[in-house]
């Protein structure tokens, strides 16, 4: 059975005249080579343009890389363990290798290392740290803590044993940052290091694998497919600021500005951390073997890899961040209405907040009014801003942005939600009620209308939208599931039913433009609703990363989603409807946040985070990431169906397409789906 989807595949390849790539790649990562070794490599560091490799039963290898495309071996040590680490100040390695203890060799001339000395652990050795002189080494449950000013005889100074199974660690400005398997990750003072001091502790996610401190913050490439970030510059109350997830189980990890890279198991990947509350992946480059080590400069990412060796890559253009601004804001940020440049957003603190949008790379604060009462909804028209709550709906003149002031309430208007202005017509909802009110006085609002949806017990209203002098309402339960009704509001007065439709639309915005209906459930829905008594499906956009949108948003020709519970991966999917009978993807773009309000004005992507704020992201020139070029040659054909289905069937991570550290149909699914729809 599980060979079928395979087959299918072969289907495709030879029936499918669809399979085509001429647009712009998202992997801007470039492999440059890849240098056989003799074992397995581990962890390497990388100094004047040599790498240091740690090969477990091979010990150290020595590679000049100062041309990336031809790397050459130089020399190498056989230690008498396993090198599991290695770290080089100046002109001396210093090898953890093992059961065999730290090993201290001379590598002034990289083609003859000699040893200098050995200091044998307790334990198996198996991460290092330096600090000036110091060399902290870890084993199983101990760190070891040496004074190598000698290194013809190193000296211990004291043991920090109160760990049980360490997995890492670092020490930065006197303070060691150690992890063990059970998940904790213990900050201690070292200021004298013949006395260690535990001062703080922190529950992490998952396992740490590698981890790195800077300007305050801990970054640790966790197993179970976590990078998280800590937050210790208060070492005694350490708190994780953010979690995303991996498309692989992390190994390594290394910082070069505000720059990220994990190696995976199965990829490199690199990631955005200048705001380490909303850190950004950024690019990918898939590898055949197992990442167990990297390290970077400038210009270059050089890895280990366990089963290829040495590989070199080029990462000098890498895509560029595409968020362009964060205001912050007070945590529960919650709806938002763009109005030209100016953007009115509410929060669970109560607050209306106004900000300037014209230069969406720096946001700046117009004004602010604190209500009494939490806000549910909100809509502005003219010169105010309609917000409701169960107290009521409240009026505040917006003419000042920079001093909004309230100048109604009305009190009857209770638990009114989903505002929407048609004209001089406020349209809302109240549980199974489409309720419809004349703003020609902000004043003095008269409720006109009341059309009640025809539901079952229980049941109510989900949404609507107005378009012209049509409502369209989409119910829970409805009677005879026809949970779409669309209503008639020519005569407001008296709105009436047209026409019942079997679309049970939850979870989901509805919008209609230009006779246009659009809404995602585990796919995108495209009808024709100009004849209300006759709609017809135009077509639907299928896609694995497609499945019940949080927010939605339709601009120019392109409906915009955020989708946050489909196949472990979240971000912002844009398809292009600019021919509803046709719809294709524009882009995927990975963000991990809870947006509640979504908005775009001039290729710009406003969402209000729950957490975060307002953020603006420049959607003018994404790259397309296409699953099913394979081989990453900007072609699909036939050659790609046949890497992907070797891979699959070896059970090789690479082609474990959603990440989920599964082979399964889903992952044939991916690649079929866009196998079949082609690449841009």
């Amino acid at each position: 059975m599980k060979y079928i989807p395979l087959v299918i595949i072969f289907s495709l390849v030879l029936f499918s005249p669809r399979a085509y790539s001429d647009g712009t790649r998202c992997d801007s990562l470039t492999l440059l080579s890849t240098l056989s070794t003799p074992g397995k490599s581990q962890n390497l560091f990388v100094k004047d343009k040599i790498a240091y490799i740690a090969e477990m039963e091979s010990g150290l290898l020595i590679v000049d890389v100062t041309d990336p495309r031809l790397p050459i071996i130089l020399g190498s040590y056989d230690t008498p363990g396993f090198a599991r680490d290695v770290i080089v100040v100046d002109d001396i390695a210093y090898v953890a290798d093992g059961a065999n203890g730290l090993v201290i060799l001379d590598v002034s001339d990289p083609t003859l290392p000699v040893h200098i000395s050995t200091y044998n652990t307790p334990r198996h050795a198996r991460k290092l740290t330096v600090d000036g002189s110091i060399i902290y080494v870890m084993d199983s449950s101990t760190v070891q803590i040496l004074d190598t000013i000698d290194p013809t005889n190193p000296a211990l100074i004291a043991v920090y044993s109160d760990i049980a199974r360490a997995t890492d660690l670092i020490i930065e400005d006197g303070i060691a940052y150690i992890a063990d398997q059970a998940g904790w990750l213990r900050i201690v003072d070292l200021d004298d290091p013949k006395v260690p001091r535990l001062i703080g502790l922190i529950r992490l996610n998952s396992i740490p694998k590698d981890y790195i401190y800077q300007d305050g913050f801990v970054y640790i490439a966790a197993d179970h497919f976590y990078f998280d970030i800590v937050d210790v510059r208060i070492p005694e109350a350490p708190y994780i600021v953010s979690s995303t997830w991996t498309n692989g189980v992390p190994n390594r990890l290394q910082i070069v500005g505000k720059t990220a890279y994990i190696a995976n198991t199965s990829s490199l990947m690199v990631i955005d951390v200048s705001n380490p509350e909303l850190p950004l992946i950024r690019d990918e480059l898939k590898t055949t073997g197992s990442i167990l080590g990297v390290s970077v400069d400038d210009r270059y990412a050089y890895v280990a890899d366990e089963q290829e060796g040495l590989s070199i890559i080029d990462i000098h253009d890498v895509a560029t961040n595409p968020i362009l601004d964060t205001f912050e804001l007070q945590r529960g940020t919650r709806d938002l209405t763009l109005v030209g440049s100016t953007s009115y957003i509410i929060n669970d603190d109560r607050n209306l907040t106004i900000l300037d949008a014209s230069d969406p790379s720096a946001m700046t604060l117009l004004g602010s009014l604190a209500l009494a009462t939490p806000i549910s909804d909100l809509a502005v028209h003219d010169q105010f801003a309609y917000l409701s709550s169960d107290e009521g709906l409240f009026v505040v003149d917006v003419s000042d942005p920079t001093s909004p002031a309230l100048i109604q309430q009305y009190e009857s208007f209770q638990d009114i939600t989903n505002l929407q202005f048609l004209g001089s017509y406020l349209y809302g909802q109240s549980l199974r009620h489409l309720k419809i009110y004349d703003a020609t006085d902000p004043l003095a609002l008269v409720e006109v209308g009341e059309y009640s949806a025809e539901t079952v017990p229980g049941e109510g209203i989900v949404q609507f939208t107005v378009e012209g002098t049509i409502a369209y309402l989409s119910s829970g339960i409805a009677i005879n599931n026809q949970s779409l009704q669309i209503i008639d509001l020519s005569n407001p007065s008296e709105p009436e039913l047209m026409s019942y439709w079997p679309f049970f639309i939850v979870g989901s915005e509805l919008i209609v433009e230009d006779g246009i209906m659009y809404f995602g459930d585990d796919h995108l829905n495209i009808y024709d609703v100009r004849d209300p008594l006759n709609i017809t499906q135009l077509s639907e956009f299928v896609h694995p990363l497609i499945a019940f949108p949080q927010v939605s948003f339709l601009d120019n020709g392109k409906f915009y989603m955020y989708l946050s519970a489909t196949l472990r991966r979240r971000g912002i999917v844009s398809v292009d409807v600019s021919d509803p009978l046709f719809p294709t993807l524009d882009f995927v773009y990975p963000l991990n946040i809870n947006p509640l309000g979504m908005a775009v004005s001039d290729e710009t992507l406003f969402v209000t985070d729950f957490n975060q704020g307002l953020i603006s992201i420049d959607v003018s020139d994404f790259c397309f990431e296409c699953a099913a070029d394979f081989n990453a040659d900007e072609r699909v054909s036939a050659a790609d169906a046949i890497l992907f289905v070797s891979l699959f069937l070896q059970q090789d991570p690479m082609s474990d397409l959603n990440g989920d550290g599964v082979l399964n149909q889903y992952d044939v699914s991916i690649f079929m789906l866009a196998f079949v729809n082609g690449c841009p």
